[in-house]
């Protein structure tokens, strides 16, 4: 994947192929370098209480 392809010449099937192959290696190349990262569903799932949390105070007072 270090050479870019010439994309221009491929079918749009291809393409998608490469560009989904490309952002899967970059997604795990940077779990790999920040290990918080294998842990987003729960740092997402937090963010979403804390909001609800927020907008149930902003509502209340």
């Amino acid at each position: 994947m270090s050479s870019n392809p010439d994309i221009s010449r491929q079918s749009k099937h291809e393409r998608t192929e490469y560009v989904k192959r490309l952002v899967t290696l970059k997604g795990a190349q940077l779990r790999q370098r920040f290990p918080i990262l294998k842990q987003q569903n729960a740092i997402g799932a937090t963010i979403l209480v804390l909001s609800w949390a927020g907008m149930l105070a902003s509502a209340a007072g």
